[in-house]
């Protein structure tokens, strides 16, 4: 695989990660919040929506991206390196490309 291809792939694919974990963000903070609801005996949430509704009042939007500077640093290596080294690790393995066999 040509060095440029590979730059490529670790620039996409650290990319690709950061927009998904963007978009799952507040999805993650919300199941976050009702795997401990109830820990200390008393219940918060009646489910998602309301403990969206209720994130939202009372902390602001902002409140539903919490934590997403350090899962943006783990995307963005961890993304990368998968994304752009599985070409080249795979191509030195001797594992053929998908494209490249026959059906």
């Amino acid at each position: 695989m040509e060095s440029n291809k590979t730059y490529k792939g670790l620039a996409y694919g650290g990319i690709a990660s950061c927009v998904a974990e963007t978009a799952t963000m507040p999805i993650d903070v919300i199941k976050t919040r009702l795997q401990l609801d109830g820990a200390c005996g008393q219940y918060l949430y009646r489910g998602p929506a309301d403990c969206a509704t209720k994130l939202y009042k009372a902390e602001g939007p902002t409140a539903l991206f919490k934590g997403l500077a350090p899962a943006l640093l783990r995307q963005s290596t961890y993304g990368s390196l998968r994304y752009g080294l599985y070409g080249p690790i795979r191509n030195s393995l001797g594992v053929p490309s998908s494209s490249s066999s026959s059906s």
